[in-house]
């Protein structure tokens, strides 16, 4: 009977145990960085290893029971810990649990409206941005923000979260995403691919869409000041009085999307030896001009 209590009871304990040790070490990691998981968890494997110690008073097999048990659930708990800090999303139940005790005593910027804030290269450790507003904020090479919390806001996202903060979106497939109001002002997007997506009211200006496909993407307000469209595809897409063509730096364009029997379908200036003059793309494609394709 000794040995079936002390076994089952150090096998509920550990069990137990695991998402707080795990929980631990990720918010360890997050506040001094990944030799704290490691002492962290060398910690718990201490404890556990003292319980079988204790255990083994009762029963060697009672104690044995509980070594087993321990081991690998310590190795258990670093595995998680590990994956939680770097932001795998099967994790995140412990990452969000650590980062919001983190950030429980950091910078709040909590319900915020950070319309236009710029954040290039900011430190936003244990800052936290739950139910702000962040349309078309700068996180350019903003550093640690994957240990800032982020709500449910579109940071959420870890490969959108990664765009924003390089901003190189080249050769990249963003076909249908949703890019409403946010920052890629300076962005390389050559020969990207945005069919259908839709980046109404975000802020492009002077990005570079060189040979980028932009058939049927939605760029209401959106702000295409100083941006390179040479080469661009941009068979349907969805212009309004309010998108911001000023400027536009664009050699040539094709009006359909290529296809192998035509792969350069529509082209202006149609002339190969031509190109638009300074300022002439931006007249031919403003919306409330009177000037037909």
């Amino acid at each position: 009977m000794a040995v079936i209590v002390t076994g089952a009871v150090a096998v509920v304990i550990i069990a137990i145990g695991a998402v707080v040790i795990s929980t631990a070490a990720a918010l360890a990691g997050i506040v001094a960085g990944l030799l704290a998981v490691t002492v962290t968890v060398s910690v718990a494997g201490a404890i556990a290893g003292a319980v079988a110690v204790a255990a083994t008073t009762i029963s060697y097999v009672a104690g044995g029971v509980a070594l087993i048990v321990s081991f690998p659930v310590i190795l258990l708990c670093a595995y998680v810990s590990c994956h939680a800090l770097f932001g795998d999303e099967k994790q995140s139940l412990i990452r969000n649990l650590a980062i919001a005790l983190v950030t429980k005593y950091g910078t709040n910027f909590q319900g915020c409206d950070l319309t236009d804030a710029d954040f290039t290269q900011a430190r936003l450790k244990n800052t936290s941005f739950i139910t702000a507003i962040l349309t078309r904020t700068c996180w350019y090479q903003a550093k640690k923000l994957h240990l800032a919390a982020v709500g449910t806001t579109y940071l959420d996202d870890l490969l959108l979260r990664d765009f924003l903060v390089t901003k190189d979106l080249q050769n990249k497939n963003l076909n249908g995403w949703n890019l409403q109001n946010i920052n890629l002002q300076a962005a390389n997007i050559k020969d990207a691919t945005l069919i259908g997506a839709n980046l109404s009211g975000s802020n492009l200006h002077s990005s570079d869409f060189s040979r980028a496909n932009l058939g049927q993407t939605q760029l209401d307000k959106t702000d295409l000041r100083g941006a390179t469209l040479t080469g661009a595809y941009i068979e349907e897409w969805l212009i309004t009085s309010q998108t911001k063509l000023d400027n536009v730096k664009c050699e040539y364009i094709f009006m359909r999307i290529p296809t192998r029997e035509n792969p350069n379908p529509f082209r202006l200036p149609p002339n190969w030896d031509e190109t638009f003059e300074n300022g002439e793309f931006s007249r031919l494609f403003n919306p409330l001009s009177k000037i037909k394709i």
